[in-house]
């Protein structure tokens, strides 16, 4: 990857860095200097790319930055060691699996009524209400390469 390009990026905040990308976004736009489909799948690409990168480089900086300390600042961005929070497993609870399985047998009612023409029924004889939608679904582009 050419450092320099990665370079032009480090004295730039995180909303300025996310401006620059609308801004070059918008101009190959306004100017049609592209596909817009090739260029998203570029983008996409390319964000691949980082993404694997900074995971390549993610235990050498963590190496790096422990050296520092607390609060270091690198590019203008202020460096912190953090850890995230453990994850137990709460289904070796026998009431909280017996909840959950509860949980995800009424789920599948409720989606059983969002499809059905008919009123269903519980087993306990209760009306299954059809929920209303708590946000609409959002249109993406799924790219395979």
């Amino acid at each position: 990857m050419d450092t320099l390009i990665i370079s032009e990026f480090s004295a730039l905040s995180k909303a300025a860095i996310q401006q620059a990308g609308q801004n070059a976004a918008r101009l190959e736009l306004n100017e049609g200097f592209q596909n817009p489909l090739q260029r998203f799948i570029l983008a996409k690409r390319t964000s691949e790319f980082l993404e694997s990168y900074m995971a390549e480089l993610k235990p050498a900086a963590l190496t790096e930055a422990e050296k520092h300390g607390k609060g270091t600042s690198v590019f203008n961005s202020k460096i912190d060691i953090r850890s995230t929070g453990a994850r137990y497993d709460y289904e070796k609870d026998p009431v909280y699996a017996d909840m959950a399985e509860k949980l995800k047998v009424r789920k599948e009612l409720l989606d059983l009524a969002l499809k059905s023409k008919d009123q269903i029924f519980d087993g306990e004889g209760t009306e299954v209400p059809r929920v209303p939608m708590k946000s609409a679904g959002t249109t993406t582009l799924a790219i395979t390469y």
